[in-house]
């Protein structure tokens, strides 16, 4: 049987995912096996993933769409 996928397919599903599961390795890294500096720049990576993300669905307004 194959092994179903535990990561979110819609974008703010993901995003609440990888908000969840920086919070709890940058909490307790050696319980997931990274250092903190890997679990600092994992939520550093998530946090510019979700500012972007956010900005990517901002829409325009139709009078300013060319």
């Amino acid at each position: 049987m194959a092994i179903k996928d535990y990561l979110p397919k819609k974008d703010e599903a993901l995003r609440a995912w990888a908000v969840n599961f920086g919070a709890l390795i940058d909490a307790t890294p050696e319980a997931f096996g990274v250092t903190k500096v890997i679990s600092s720049e994992f939520v550093t990576k998530q946090q510019d993933c979700s500012t972007k993300l956010q900005a990517a669905s901002l829409r325009l307004p139709a009078s300013l769409v060319f």
